[in-house]
């Protein structure tokens, strides 16, 4: 994943281990996220994923099966945004990283470390509003 990083010139990004968890701190930086979201962007399956509202799949086992759905937990989804990721540990607080699919060009907006969990969606649509009239 390093090496990965380091092709796309992520400079001030270290993985040190894949599931981003605090045991070893993994560390990155607001324009290192956006530029791993832009280049996965380019993939339509990636896509796909992360704007899919809900996914239910059977789980078979010989004590029989069970239904399992997943939710998103992003609440910008559909409501202007593509979503791309949500997250949260102690150390990082919370995150998000979306782009905008209301705008041409579309942004990608990154926060880490926000207050509380609910101020990421509303900090997130400010965020966009203001760079869609600056730079747009």
């Amino acid at each position: 994943m390093n090496d990965f990083a380091k092709e796309l010139n992520l400079e001030n990004t270290v993985f040190k281990n894949p599931h981003g968890l605090s045991i070893k701190p993994n560390f990155s930086t607001v324009r290192d996220v956006c530029k791993l979201a832009a280049f996965s962007l380019k993939n339509q399956f990636f896509c796909l994923i992360v704007n899919t509202q809900s996914y239910s799949c059977i789980i078979e086992n010989p004590n029989g099966n069970r239904s399992i759905t997943w939710k998103t937990t992003n609440k910008l989804l559909g409501k202007g945004f593509d979503g791309i990721k949500t997250g949260h540990t102690i150390k990082a607080g919370p995150c998000l990283c979306v782009r905008t699919n209301s705008s041409n060009p579309q942004l990608i907006v990154t926060v880490l470390g926000c207050k509380s969990y609910e101020s990421r969606w509303v900090e997130v649509p400010k965020i966009a509003s203001w760079a869609q009239k600056r730079f747009l």
